[in-house]
C-alpha cells in the first residue's frame, strides 16, 4: 500500500513538473517572440547605415550634404543613399529641419539647399518628388513673391523649376544651378 501511494505521489510530481516546465516553455516563448517584435520595431525606426540619428519627436531621418550638386545629382545622390530630397508639408517642417542643421552639423548661416519640389513635368504645378504630393503656389512656405519662374534679368531664359529653401521658406530656381542639399528617409 505505502508503495502504490508513493507512486502516485511521484506520478503528481512528475506530472505537475512536466506541466510547469511546459508552462515555463511557453512564456520563455512568448517572451522571446515579444523581444523579437520589438527589435524589429525599433529597427524599422532606425535611420540607415551612415545618417545621422533622428531627434527626440522627429518623424524622419535627415543626411545634410555640402557639396553642391544640379537638382537631378542631389535627387540621384538621395535615392542611392536610401532617401529622397527632403519635402515639408508645414513651416514647422523646415523650422525642424534647420533646428536639426544648426544643431547637428553647426550651420548658424543657412544656404539656399535643394528640396524634393519640382514643377518640372508640369509648369506651375509643384510636386515632391519621391514623397508624393503637391504644394500650392499660395501656400505660406514661399518666400515673398515665389514662386515666379524668374531667372535674374542677364539670364536669357526664364526656367525655374526646382525648389529650394533656407531655413526659413521656399523660393523657385533654375536645375541647373549647384547647391547643397537635404534628404529625408521616413522609417
Amino acid at each position: 500500500m505505502l508503495l502504490i501511494g508513493v507512486i502516485t505521489i511521484a506520478t503528481v510530481l512528475l506530472f505537475s513538473c512536466d506541466t510547469a516546465l511546459s508552462k515555463t516553455e511557453q512564456v520563455n516563448k512568448d517572451a522571446a517572440n515579444a523581444l523579437y517584435t520589438l527589435t524589429e520595431r525599433c529597427t524599422l525606426y532606425n535611420c540607415p547605415n551612415n545618417w545621422p540619428p533622428r531627434s527626440a519627436g522627429v518623424t524622419s531621418c535627415y543626411i545634410y550634404f555640402h557639396q553642391s550638386k544640379e537638382w537631378s545629382d542631389a535627387e540621384k545622390s538621395c535615392r542611392d543613399n536610401g532617401g529622397q530630397l527632403v519635402k515639408f508639408d508645414t513651416l514647422g517642417e523646415i523650422t525642424t529641419v534647420k533646428n536639426f542643421l544648426q544643431s547637428y552639423y553647426g550651420i548658424s548661416s543657412m544656404p539656399w539647399m535643394w528640396t524634393g519640389l519640382n514643377d518640372r513635368s508640369s509648369e506651375g504645378r509643384y510636386q515632391w518628388t519621391g514623397f508624393g504630393g503637391e504644394l500650392s503656389k499660395g501656400s505660406s512656405m514661399w518666400s515673398g513673391g515665389q514662386p515666379d519662374n524668374h531667372s535674374p534679368w542677364w539670364s536669357f531664359w526664364d526656367d525655374e523649376d526646382c525648389v529650394e529653401f533656407n531655413g526659413r521658406q521656399l523660393n523657385d530656381q533654375d536645375c541647373d544651378e549647384g547647391r547643397p542639399y537635404v534628404c529625408e528617409f521616413i522609417p
